[in-house]
């Protein structure tokens, strides 16, 4: 297709590169849809795998017993504090202050 399509190009024949040009992108679409039909079979066998064992890793949110460590517990007023990360670092905030890279703010955010 290749040596041919560079003879069309060479010659400037607008009727063969019309008709080459269909050619060429069946065989893409065709190669396309091959390409997609192995893949997708591969990406679910490996799947398959990966969710019978687990990837090998336990999940780090679920405690022996099966409960879900992850989840926060819920905040009470005035004592809590709350971790944030942004653009500019780390910050926290206790109740209304809010203590962050910039400085001590009050209200709920920097």
């Amino acid at each position: 297709m290749i040596p041919e399509g560079q003879d069309i190009l060479a010659t400037h024949d607008q009727a063969r590169a019309h008709i080459w040009s269909k050619k060429m992108n069946s065989i893409t679409e065709a190669r396309n849809k091959a390409i997609e039909k192995f893949s997708a079979k591969q990406m679910a066998r490996n799947n398959a795998v990966a969710n019978t064992f687990g990837n090998g890793k336990p999940d780090p949110c679920l405690s022996p017993m099966g409960k879900n460590t992850c989840t926060a517990a819920p905040a009470r007023q005035g004592d809590s504090v709350n971790y944030t990360v942004g653009p500019g670092g780390i910050g926290a905030t206790i109740g209304h202050l809010t203590v962050g890279p910039g400085g001590i703010g009050v209200g709920g955010g920097f």
